[in-house]
């Protein structure tokens, strides 16, 4: 079992270049030279409207690109069936779940990712 906390995770996800522009600081009061000098966020940030949008998205995509292939052999996410074992019916069991997923190999519950 694990905790992913996409709250604190926004500089792990690169911004959009056409937000990133709007995003920065003018720092050109700060220097000598009289160059004018800005400095833009690559990284979602705290504060910034998106950036929780942009984080669930960006999450949602990684965890496609993990599932992947359900039948491919070498996924740890492999599944072949999903088995209902509800209340009522005569297959019940009650240490088991409701619903699972298959494991192709053994017929076990196989691995899943709930975020």
């Amino acid at each position: 079992m694990a905790d992913f906390d996409i709250g604190g995770c926004f500089l792990n996800f690169v911004l959009h270049e056409t937000v990133r522009a709007l995003c920065g600081v003018d720092l050109t009061h700060y220097f000598w030279e009289g160059k004018i000098l800005w400095e833009c966020w690559a990284q979602a940030a705290m504060g910034l409207k998106s950036s929780s949008y942009q984080a669930v998205q960006a999450v949602l995509v990684a965890k496609e690109h993990i599932f992947a292939d359900r039948k491919d052999h070498d996924n740890a996410y492999k599944w072949d069936r999903v088995q209902k074992k509800l209340t009522g019916s005569w297959s019940y069991g009650p240490l088991l779940p409701w619903v699972s997923k298959i494991h192709i190999d053994g017929g076990l519950i196989a691995c899943d990712l709930f975020t």
